[in-house]
């Protein structure tokens, strides 16, 4: 199955201050993934910044970089590793649109092989895909000083996460945590 999931904001402040932010994924200081609230990415390899050829995991994907560029504009992409069927990429472009305004866009295009795969995204990533990605661009556009209204995750998001918790000892750490607040 042929898929195209793409999501986009529009955010206040400079490519230089994305690109500090996006330097940071995957490390122990990572400011881009929203790791209070989902499992944090797992680079391979030493703590630094992206690097092409890098391997990284998150929960049950896992990809690696294939270009990672920081210039009049940031963009960076990963192919798909697991899980099994997943054939294809995720990437991301941010660049200026003027005003002091920038585009973050990400994108995945990719190809589901096989019933597992198709029923993998239809019912269980693609909710969580969503749900993760509007929650990494909330918690950028809080460090560029914006106030994002946020969103709520949908009830079967809601679900699968609680699934989720009662299978993964990470997933328990995160739902703790929330509980505290």
């Amino acid at each position: 199955m042929k898929v195209r999931s793409e999501h986009e904001r529009v955010m206040t402040g400079s490519i230089k201050q994305v690109a500090d932010i996006v330097k940071t994924y995957g490390s122990s200081n990572d400011r881009m993934h929203p790791h209070e609230l989902w499992p944090k990415t797992q680079m391979e390899g030493p703590d630094g910044p992206p690097v092409v050829g890098r391997i990284a995991q998150r929960a049950a994907v896992r990809f690696v970089m294939t270009s990672y560029e920081i210039g009049p504009r940031v963009h960076y992409s990963w192919k798909f590793l697991e899980p099994a069927g997943f054939e294809g990429y995720h990437q991301a472009d941010v660049h200026e649109i003027g005003n002091g305004k920038l585009l973050f866009k990400t994108f995945i295009d990719m190809e589901t092989r096989g019933l597992k795969a198709t029923l993998l995204w239809l019912f269980v990533m693609r909710f969580l895909h969503h749900a993760v990605v509007e929650d990494c661009f909330d918690k950028i556009e809080r460090q560029l000083g914006g106030s994002p209204p946020g969103h709520r995750w949908s009830v079967w998001v809601k679900v699968l996460r609680r699934i989720k918790r009662a299978q993964s000892p990470e997933y328990q750490v995160l739902y703790q945590k929330q509980l505290s607040k």
